[in-house]
């Protein structure tokens, strides 16, 4: 049911199915391909949009969702912030905030940069970037973590996705306080002060090498000396040292801040082969 489409557009602006007559006299069009849409208002069925004809159109919803997460911001003046943790950490080192707003750019370009929506207070700016059926990828990512601004992802598809599933149907007061006030369906794309706390911590970090073996058809990536001693080598010259496996344990621990991969290119496109290096500060934690 998630794909059904609430809105529409009559006369160059989005019109919601309950203001509309049922059926073709609507007179409405897609929001993504521009083609005739039918009103369906029966008794069984949520109220929605179709297509006239067969035509499939996948970007509907995705437009819809679009324009209407940015209009509501655009008329807005605050939106609330997800807290900001540390990799693997659920303590925050800064705790969920609204960030207040007087003005709002759309789609303005930033050196190379376009966000959805630009926020702002004083010399404060927020990039607000809407995901409804791909997030932002690493180039453009790369770039907004180049500015140095506060960035955040706004997941509108989860939003219209978890209305149906409580309520079976789109609610658009619902979908507006979600927006808002949610912060389960947001996450940084870039913070300033977070970035500088994770240099800092792995400049602290211990750069662990990733060993590789290979018996009985079994591989094993270890890292030695784990400071949660969950781990003890029972052989060889390493016999009563601690170690820690790193996808059963560090992939997963609070402690590990990152794992370093060597890289190839496969197709033209830069990616991740064998784990290299661990950075481990749980040595940090009784200091």
């Amino acid at each position: 049911m998630t794909h059904l489409l609430p809105y529409a557009i009559k006369h160059g602006r989005f019109i919601h199915i309950g203001e509309v007559n049922s059926g073709l006299r609507c007179g409405c069009e897609c929001p993504a391909c521009g083609q005739p849409l039918v009103a369906k208002k029966g008794k069984r069925n949520v109220h929605h949009f179709a297509h006239h004809t067969d035509h499939n159109c996948a970007y509907g919803l995705e437009s819809t969702l679009h324009y209407l997460a940015k209009s509501i911001l655009q008329s807005g003046s605050h939106l609330m912030l997800p807290p900001v943790c540390l990799p693997r950490q659920d303590q925050a080192l800064y705790q969920a905030s609204a960030f207040y707003y007087d003005q709002v750019k759309l789609e303005k370009g930033m050196g190379g940069v376009i966000p959805d929506l630009i926020v702002e207070k004083g010399k404060y700016q927020l990039l607000i970037e809407i995901k409804v059926s791909h997030p932002v990828d690493k180039a453009k990512l790369w770039r907004i973590r180049r500015k140095g601004i506060l960035a955040v992802e706004i997941n509108a598809s989860a939003i219209f996705k978890s209305l149906f599933a409580q309520a079976g149907q789109f609610n658009e007061e619902r979908f507006k306080q979600l927006l808002i006030a949610g912060i389960s369906y947001k996450n940084w794309l870039h913070h300033p002060r977070l970035q500088s706390t994770t240099y800092r911590l792995k400049l602290q970090s211990e750069k662990k090498k990733v060993l590789h073996r290979h018996f009985n058809g079994y591989h094993l990536y270890a890292v030695n000396h784990c400071p949660l001693k969950k781990r003890y080598w029972k052989s060889g010259y390493q016999a009563g040292k601690t170690y820690a496996k790193v996808w059963q344990d560090c992939q997963h621990c609070p402690h590990c801040l990152q794992i370093e991969f060597e890289k190839a290119y496969v197709a033209y496109q830069e990616v991740p082969q064998q784990a290299r290096w661990v950075y481990c500060w749980g040595h940090l934690v009784d200091k």
